[in-house]
Parts: structure tokens; C-alpha cells; sequence
């Protein structure tokens, strides 16, 4: 009866009534209640594993059972589950804030605390864990979430726009913000028409733009060497003691085979007049900067990845287990780094 309702309500079909009988004293009985906590733990399912917010939502409409820490609560579930869908990375952070805060509330109000929702407040804190401290978490846990929840897409995106930050932050990848780096920065994104991107950002893709893949041959395309990679790390696993054959996959930054650099290097930023050099620098030990080529091969290949399937490109894809497997990596990659410096 409970997969019926189901699928009832994915096609947005309401039972006026759901009736069974009771066989001790023959009566027919509403059973409606018992089926709407059916609903209610399937959507904080969808919660917690897809971040879905929509059955939960539909749950409280149809009861009209709220009070003003309850719509808190499913609120921040709701700028959550937006977050999520569309890679907002912004609002998904605001609504773990918010959630944190609203469980909090619930837990102080004895009333609360005996709804459906507070009955689940300490199943959603242990489930999202340091997520939703905002002065632990990095971008890796909630990339890592994104990965354990299947949400790959949404790791690849949330990697692509905020790696750059975290690698600043951790002093695996930084620049020195000089008066005159700054200006200098400032200048380039105007002239490379990216005053958008934050200057972490902007300098890390002009890093990045200088690293290159071979170019392709009869029968290959750009899509072959993004393949090469992710399946090279898919070999290794998730052993980080098993190094990746990066000098077999012809990859190259100034056309000398490519290698994450030691202290210093220098980056090319900026067009025409406004062309510039910045150095940049890495505290990673230099006994541990093959970790830091490997992450940074996989940031490239990830990213090419990640832009072919927005486009719903189809032209050889890697493999859904390489392609997982090279997630994983890339994330276990950057933990380590992390640790290290």
C-alpha cells in the first residue's frame, strides 16, 4: 500500500481517504495518519541522502502542522536542497547555517522537540556532522558529501569553483596580494574580460590554462587524454601510495613535461597592454610534490570532464567507475595535501 501511495504522489494524486479495518471490532478506520509518517521518513530520506526538501514540504502543507521553528527548519532544508540542485554553493552553505541554528531552537522547545521534525533533529546533525559548523567545514566535506550521496555533477562543480580558494587558503597554491600584484590582477581580468571570477580563482585558471594536454592525433580528440587520466587514476585507487604515471600522459606547462612546482613559480596573467607575470608560491614539502601533480592533472581532467557534460556531450565519456574512482582520488589527494603544509 505504501509503494501505491508512492507512486500516487509522484503523480501528484491525493486520496481523499485511506480506510482499513480494524478486525477485532469490525470497523473501518482512517489509516491516514499512520501513512503520512510513512511520508514523513521518506522524505527526510530523500533529505538526507538525495537533498530533496520536497516531500517534507508537501507534508507540512498538507497537515498545516507548524510553528515558527518548524518552517525555520524546513526552510533551511529548502535553501539546502536548492543549493544542491543548482551548484549554488552560497546558499547551500546559508541554508546549513540556518538549519543548524533552527534544530538548535527545536531542541530548546519542549513542544517542538515532539514534533515529527524533532523527533529527526539529531538524526539530521549526526548525518551532516561537521557540515554544519561553519567554522570547521571546508569545501572537501561538502564535496565529500556530494560524493557519498551520488551527487556527482555536483562534486565536480563545487570543485571546479572553490578548489582555487581552498589550495589559497591552505598554502598549497597562493600569491603574495601586494599592493602591486593587486593592481596588476585587477588590470588582467578586466583585459581577459573576467572580472567575475574572484582573484584565487582568476590566478589558479591562468595556472591551469598553462598546463596542456598533447595534441591530438588520428583517430583522438581532446576527450582521449581526459580519459587517459581519470583511467590512470582509476588504476591507482584510492591508495595514495600507488603515484600516477604522469610523465606517461605527455602532459606539459611550457612545453617541458609538467611537474607541480617547489616554492616558487611565475604565472602569465592578462592580455595585451595589461599582460603581466605574478609569482606564485607551495609550503608543500618537496618530498610530497608529486601529490600536489597528481591533484592538479586531475583538477584539469575533471574540469573537462565536468564542462563536456553540461554541454551533454556525449563524445567518449570515461567510465561511470573510473570516473567515480578519479573523484575519490582527487579528493583524497587534497585532504592529504592539506595535512601536510
Amino acid at each position: 500500500m505504501n509503494a501505491i501511495l508512492s507512486l500516487l504522489r509522484q503523480e501528484k494524486i491525493k486520496p481523499r481517504m485511506i480506510c482499513g479495518v480494524n478486525t477485532s471490532t469490525k470497523h473501518i478506520i482512517d489509516q491516514r495518519y499512520a501513512f503520512d509518517i510513512f511520508s514523513f521518513v521518506s522524505g527526510m530520506n530523500d533529505f538526507l541522502n538525495f537533498g530533496s526538501a520536497d516531500v517534507i514540504d508537501d507534508y507540512y502543507k498538507l497537515h498545516e502542522e507548524t510553528s515558527g521553528e518548524i518552517e525555520d527548519v524546513t526552510t533551511a532544508m529548502k535553501e539546502i536542497a536548492e543549493g544542491l540542485q543548482f551548484c549554488d554553493i552560497s546558499r547551500y552553505e546559508e541554508g546549513l547555517t540556518s538549519i543548524k541554528t533552527s534544530i538548535n531552537e527545536i531542541k530548546e522547545d519542549g513542544d517542538a522537540s515532539d514534533t515529527m521534525l524533532g523527533i529527526f533533529a539529531d538524526t539530521i546533525e549526526e548525518d551532516y556532522g561537521q557540515l554544519l559548523d561553519e567554522n570547521k567545514r571546508s569545501i572537501l566535506d561538502i564535496i565529500g558529501r556530494c560524493i557519498d550521496n551520488k551527487l556527482y555533477q555536483q562534486a565536480l562543480t563545487f570543485s571546479e569553483s572553490k578548489m582555487a580558494d581552498f589550495l589559497f587558503e591552505n598554502r598549497i597554491f597562493y600569491f603574495d596580494r601586494s599592493e602591486s600584484n593587486m593592481a596588476a590582477i585587477t588590470a588582467a581580468k578586466i583585459s581577459d574580460l573576467k572580472r567575475y571570477l574572484n582573484d584565487e580563482n582568476y590566478v589558479f585558471d591562468s595556472y591551469m590554462y598553462s598546463i596542456k594536454f598533447p595534441f591530438a592525433g588520428p583517430n583522438e580528440n581532446f576527450f582521449t587524454f581526459l580519459n587517459r587520466t581519470i583511467n590512470e587514476a582509476a588504476r591507482c585507487g584510492y591508495n595514495l601510495g600507488n603515484r600516477m604515471k604522469i610523465d606517461e600522459q605527455n602532459i606539459s606547462r611550457m612545453r617541458m613535461p609538467f611537474s607541480f612546482f617547489v616554492g616558487v613559480d611565475s604565472v602569465l596573467i592578462g592580455k595585451r597592454e595589461f599582460e603581466n607575470t605574478i609569482e606564485v608560491y607551495s609550503n608543500v614539502p618537496p618530498e610530497s610534490v608529486y601529490l600536489a601533480t597528481e591533484l592538479i592533472v586531475l583538477h584539469k581532467a575533471l574540469k573537462g570532464v565536468r564542462n563536456s557534460y553540461n554541454h551533454a556531450d556525449n563524445s567518449d565519456r570515461p567510465s561511470y567507475q573510473s570516473l567515480v574512482t578519479a573523484i575519490n582520488r582527487y579528493l583524497l589527494l587534497a585532504r592529504e595535501l592539506a595535512s601536510l603544509v
